[in-house]
């Protein structure tokens, strides 16, 4: 099952813009698990976008591009939640029915060991990359038991007053915890593992399901009573709220669409434009099935996964929030999953007059399909990039990335001339990954100072997009030197957002799947955390 967003249609979805007046996520189709009985949470792991769905006992993990279930993990006794910890190819899954942590291996979905842990009913479930640290949030205990994912050993328990339902890190220290019995926001540091602040929730009441705007300092809170509420990161202080389903358990926040959606028991997905920090909107609702109250998003393809139990029996329900684009004539397929353009954002720096933006290749779908008409489809595609105010486009991809895949048509070709068509500037500073690993310190160095002074000489005449083949290594190198060097930000922070951003660090690791060799070349060049001042 292949699904295809071009350029085009991310960008008519660009954070800039918003989604005013966009089209509603669409059905994509479902995938049969069958059985009986209820399910919980539902999880999109990054890495190989496999998606793993509670159930009873077992935890079912599907394969979306193949349309269905590759594996299942068995004796999962009241199953809830399942974080992942790629980089140590582990998953953690809650168990309320022996009050456990099972941890399994990402690869051969095989439980390899069984923590007890330290409070009643284990139930939501989240990691913090920053600090490798799973946190699990028993609803009996009233407390949180914090495991370190690289050694799978309990380091504490953080006391919490009331029933933790689901968190967020914030990726810089903190972790945010919904109090579902308390109407509260529990603030924790998630390296002293010490309450830090606790926020009302007002008249809102039952809070559930909880996503986060990083780039904006947004949390989202679905409480029961029937609203959004959207906290300031900051403050702590309620800046909106707006109006959901009933029953409401699961959130879900897009930053390339800058949508938010609640998913709640009602049969309904609730679906929220955050047209900029202080304003937020009702889109639609999508119908979904009675009881099919949890979700989860795949940042990458941008797809949302709904379970449901109705006439059809127990299936994951698709959702597409981009149709195949009108640009690709109808019957042309994709070879690859691959296709899907991800990690279309802006990045804000702290650079000023500097609008920036990052993403995939913007030609590379069509490429891959194509056509004698792929030079007019490639010119559409920019001329709607120059109408979002792009005027320049950097480029880190090499020839060879189309040759590697099979293409018949070089990209980087395609896209210049496309490019000049539309009046964009075309700036190309070809990196290919297997060059970069056998590069000294001192080449990449000067690679990437090419790439900044590029950056701040083209932004004087607009907006800058910079962008690899997929959008993942390259291009998130790149944006982890930025953050150091412009914002100054620790490079285990930077690692952390380059990871979040889809860096697929296990494919070029040189060090057993730890970490990439752009993170060490990160972490090798520039300061400890501890020396290194952070931006807020």
């Amino acid at each position: 099952m292949s699904r295809v967003m071009t350029f085009l249609g991310a960008l008519a979805l660009t954070a800039s813009l918003g989604w005013a007046g966009a089209p509603m996520p669409v059905p994509a189709g479902s995938v049969p698990i069958g059985g009986t009985g209820g399910w919980d949470y539902v999880s999109v792991e990054p890495g190989s976008h496999n998606v793993y769905v509670s159930h009873q006992s077992r935890m079912h993990v599907i394969d979306p591009a193949a349309g269905k279930v590759i594996a299942e993990i068995p004796d999962i006794k009241g199953v809830h939640g399942i974080a992942f910890a790629q980089e140590f190819n582990r998953g953690f899954i809650t168990c309320g029915g022996d009050d456990t942590l099972a941890i399994i291996d990402l690869k051969t979905f095989n439980t390899l060991s069984r923590l007890k842990m330290t409070g009643g009913k284990p139930d939501g479930v989240v990691y913090d990359p920053s600090t490798e640290r799973i946190f699990v949030m028993n609803g009996d205990g009233e407390n949180l038991t914090v495991v370190d994912a690289r050694t799978q050993k309990v380091l504490g328990t953080v006391a919490v007053g009331g029933g933790p339902e689901s968190a967020q890190p914030d990726l810089k220290g903190r972790l945010f915890v919904n109090i579902e019995d308390k109407n509260q926001v529990r603030v924790i540091d998630t390296r002293s593992l010490k309450v830090l602040d606790t926020w009302s929730l007002g008249p809102h009441k039952t809070p559930t399901g909880m996503a986060i705007d990083l780039e904006r300092g947004r949390l989202f809170v679905g409480c029961r009573s029937g609203q959004m509420v959207v906290l300031d990161l900051a403050t702590g202080g309620i800046v909106a709220t707006v109006p959901i389903g009933a029953g409401v358990d699961a959130c879900c926040f897009d930053p390339a669409s800058r949508r938010v959606f609640a998913s709640c028991k009602d049969g309904t997905v609730s679906v929220i434009d955050e047209n900029s920090a202080d304003s937020f909107s009702l889109a639609g609702v999508l119908k979904t099935e009675p009881g099919s109250k949890t979700m989860t998003l795949d940042p990458s393809t941008h797809m949302l996964f709904v379970p449901a139990s109705g006439a059809g029996g127990f299936r994951l329900l698709e959702f597409s929030q981009a149709a195949v684009a009108d640009l690709l004539k109808p019957g042309e397929k994709i070879a690859s999953e691959d296709a899907v353009l991800p990690n279309f954002h802006r990045v804000d720096l702290g650079l000023a007059g500097v609008t920036l933006y990052r993403s995939a290749s913007p030609v590379r779908a069509l490429v891959k399909a194509g056509g004698s008409d792929l030079p007019a489809r490639a010119g559409q595609v920019l001329v709607h990039a120059r109408q979002l105010g792009i005027v320049t486009i950097i480029s880190l991809e090499d020839p060879a990335d189309a040759e590697q895949e099979g293409s018949k048509a070089t990209g980087v070709a395609v896209e210049r001339t496309a490019a000049q068509g539309a009046g964009i500037a075309f700036h190309s500073h070809p990196m290919h990954n297997a060059k970069l690993k056998d590069m000294t310190p001192q080449e990449i160095q000067a690679w990437l100072q090419g790439v900044e002074q590029d950056i701040n000489a083209s932004a004087k005449s607009g907006a800058v997009l910079v962008h690899c083949a997929a959008g993942h290594d390259r291009t998130g190198l790149v944006m982890a030197y930025l953050r150091i060097k412009v914002d100054q930000w620790p490079a285990d922070r930077a690692i952390a957002e380059m990871r979040a951003m889809g860096h697929n660090w296990p494919k070029f690791s040189s060090n057993g799947g730890r970490s990439s060799w752009h993170e060490e070349f990160l972490k090798n060049q520039y300061p400890a955390p501890s020396q290194a001042k952070v931006n807020p």
